[in-house]
């Protein structure tokens, strides 16, 4: 399912996920860095200025396309903290990723493959930092709650 708006992916995601691990980083400039740190202090000084609570109501935020069939719902994207909703439709998949942070994932409805392990509705799953695992896969479809200690990148959303 296609927003209105989203452009069609242009790589399949499975090589856009090998790309992006095959990429060497690349240090930003200093200008980019200060920005950067700007940025992240202002993330900080806003938690600290009465953004202690953040409430997403259902029909609230917005769904994007990351992958064919694949939507995901941005609930909390701070520093330190990524939290979103994941729609996989029936034969959806995104592929093998690693964790360079913790990862905690819990199945809200249907039935999904996490790596080589299988899950259910009211299941949940845990991936430390460092470690793999194969691709995220579903025959029925699913909805699936995921948090990790930062913005991971295209790897995996």
């Amino acid at each position: 399912m296609k927003l209105r708006g989203e452009p069609n992916p242009v790589l399949d995601a499975l090589l856009e996920g090998e790309l992006f691990e095959a990429l060497a980083p690349i240090e930003p400039a200093p200008v980019r860095v200060g920005a950067m740190r700007a940025k992240l202090m202002a993330d900080v000084v806003a938690l600290k200025q009465g953004g202690d609570f953040v409430t997403v109501h259902r029909g609230e935020g917005s769904w994007r396309t990351i992958a064919p069939n694949v939507m995901e719902k941005r609930l909390v994207d701070l520093a330190g903290h990524y939290a979103c909703i994941l729609k996989l439709e029936p034969g959806a998949s995104l592929p093998a990723h690693g964790h360079p942070t913790p990862e905690e994932s819990l199945v809200l409805e249907g039935e999904v493959w996490l790596g080589d392990v299988f899950c259910k509705a009211g299941d949940f799953h845990y991936a430390p930092a460092g470690l793999r695992h194969g691709a995220i896969r579903t025959e029925t479809g699913c909805l699936l709650y995921v948090r990790t200690g930062g913005r991971k990148g295209a790897a995996l959303l």
